[in-house]
């Protein structure tokens, strides 16, 4: 049987909670979040920086597993919830002829300091589908080549949409500006691209920081 892979978008609405311990509370849905057996394993999961919401990627080869997690954070509290089917963006680079060396699928650590989330919806006004496809094949290129190179970076293509999700990690915030505007999609097509980022943190690093750690 296949996989599939899902983003997890869970908002909480803590105006249903009053008085909500968010540590707390997102200590509980960390636990709920760490997958179903082998039926849906967690590749990522963040807390978004300042905000109750947590995105998480699962690789799914039972759907029931993911319900049986959303069951039981129904339990705990109520969220609003987006789920959005992905594909690796590696196969869809493959499926654009890029250099089979690049394409190689493996969920990348994100290990530095600082990470962002980054959301890249395009459009394609003035261009036939060929030019789109031709240019984005650059662009995949381009982006995985800076991975191979050492760039801490993780993809995804939302399936049947020209969307993409990033999750890239990083001790200099400025060399995410430096890489999304060198990008073939932002030099060719930069007014027709629209990017949303978050500054997001790893989940366990949070629910463990925050109980614990001192600020001086």
């Amino acid at each position: 049987m296949g996989s599939q892979l899902l983003m997890l978008i869970l908002k909480i609405k803590e105006s249903s909670t009053p008085g909500l311990d968010l540590p707390t509370f997102l200590s509980k849905v960390d636990g709920f979040l760490k997958g179903y057996s082998k039926a849906s394993q967690v590749i990522h999961k963040f807390k978004v920086c300042g905000e109750p919401r947590v995105v998480a990627i699962f690789e799914v080869n039972n759907i029931l597993g993911l319900e049986r997690n959303m069951g039981g954070l129904s339990r705990i509290g109520i969220f609003d919830v987006t789920c959005i089917p992905l594909s690796h963006y590696e196969s869809f680079a493959t499926a654009l002829g890029v250099d089979p060396s690049l394409t190689e699928i493996s969920p990348q650590p994100l290990t530095k300091r600082f990470i962002y989330w980054l959301s890249f919806n395009v459009e394609y006004p003035g261009k036939t589908t060929a030019e789109l496809l031709e240019l984005w094949g650059k662009e995949a290129s381009t982006a995985l080549s800076a991975r191979a190179a050492g760039t801490q970076l993780d993809l995804y293509k939302v399936i049947a949409e020209r969307k993409v999700h990033v999750f890239i990690a990083t001790d200099v915030p400025e060399e995410v500006d430096k890489l999304s505007f060198t990008l073939p999609l932002m030099q060719e097509n930069g007014a027709n691209v629209q990017i949303e980022c978050r500054a997001v943190q790893h989940l366990e690093d949070y629910t463990t920081r925050i109980m614990t750690e001192k600020i001086q």
